[in-house]
């Protein structure tokens, strides 16, 4: 080296703390804030303190109350909205954490409407096929079956949405067969024995018991 050459500039120059007199970097001095460093901290209160449970979850943005959220439920759902908002406020959601429980469910609920839906047409489309050219009197006898149960249009749902489209028909369609007179014994005034005759009383009865949900198996 050529001793008018200048020494090489010190690159750590100002990256590294200032020592003490004592030649020691300082606590404090070895606390500079990096980009990385994280600027706001908050407290995790102990389980046993709900106080400070709330104040935590306040500042996470849960509203003040829970029938305070501002959510649109579906109006099947709105029965249960002040249950499902008292338990979104009890696990400390927020009002964007609770609306998305509550669009996933949505989502979730029209999505098996939809897959009920496709299932049923095709159950019904199978169903139809099986009956062959007595297909408009089979039809005739499910309707008269159906009828016969004596539930609303809801109820009758519920039960083809238990045991399927195609079961439900021809649950129907037995029902129906057992009450034509043509067929049932024991009820078209005809000879039908006691026996014959308390059989299909018998079998009435378990029908309209399962349909109605009085019954399991």
């Amino acid at each position: 080296m050529s001793d008018t050459e200048e020494p090489a500039a010190d690159t750590t120059a100002g990256n590294e703390p200032a020592a003490n007199d004592a030649g020691q970097t300082t606590q404090a001095e070895t606390d500079v804030k990096t980009p990385e460093t994280p600027t706001d901290k908050f407290y995790i209160p102990p389980e046993d303190k709900p106080e400070e449970w709330g104040e935590l979850y306040t500042r996470l943005g849960r509203p003040e109350a829970a029938d305070k959220y501002k959510i649109d439920f579906r109006e099947i759902d709105k029965p249960f909205a002040e249950t499902m908002q008292k338990a979104f406020f009890d696990n400390g959601l927020s009002q964007k954490a609770a609306a998305g429980v509550v669009k996933a469910w949505t989502e979730m609920q029209e999505k098996q409407a939809a897959d009920w839906t496709e299932t049923s047409k095709k159950e019904l489309a199978a169903w139809e096929q099986a009956q062959g050219d007595g297909l408009a009197k089979n039809q005739e006898l499910a309707r008269r079956g159906s009828a016969a149960l004596g539930l609303d249009e809801e109820s009758l749902g519920r039960v083809e949405a238990a045991i399927g489209t195609r079961a439900f028909m021809d649950l129907c369609l037995k029902l129906g067969n057992g009450l034509s007179e043509d067929t049932a014994k024991g009820l078209g005034g005809g000879t039908a024995t006691k026996t014959e005759a308390m059989s299909t009383v018998d079998y009435l009865n378990e029908i309209f018991a399962k349909a109605k949900g009085e019954q399991n198996g």
